[in-house]
């Protein structure tokens, strides 16, 4: 788990505890005053939490980041992906909306439309990974 997911549950644990809180005290109708208090403060907090993920995925750059990461794993982002040889030599060009994974030996790409997989071990040449449309 990064650390985006470790506060993202984080999150939903304290709107659960929330929603459970104030369940307990719409319940209890002899505690109106009580009531009325935490229901105000719930609806702020739901103001307050979607105004901070609002903010968050839109004006930083780590968020703006992850956006973009997670359209694409689900959606894949269109790329063009080169190999090129030691020498330099053009072996072959891949277009289209794929997604993308890597390590230190090798390119695995999924192409999302034809769920075609394809292997590129890059010890003896050079992949380049072109993204034509980045989703803003």
């Amino acid at each position: 788990m990064n650390i985006i997911q470790i506060t993202a549950l984080g999150w939903i644990g304290g709107a659960l505890g929330a929603v459970f809180l104030l369940m307990f005290f719409l319940l209890h109708p002899e505690k109106k005053g009580i009531k009325n208090f935490f229901l105000i403060l719930f609806i702020a907090g739901f103001v307050m939490l979607g105004s901070a993920i609002y903010l968050y995925f839109n004006t930083t750059a780590v968020g703006e980041a992850q956006l973009r990461a997670w359209h694409a794993q689900s959606v894949g982002i269109e790329r063009t992906v080169e190999v090129y040889s030691m020498d330099g030599t053009l072996i072959r060009t891949y277009h289209g909306i794929y997604n993308i994974e890597y390590d230190t030996e090798r390119v695995e790409i999924y192409d999302t439309a034809t769920c075609e997989r394809v292997i590129i071990y890059y010890k003896n040449g050079t992949v380049i990974v072109t993204e034509s449309d980045v989703p803003q």
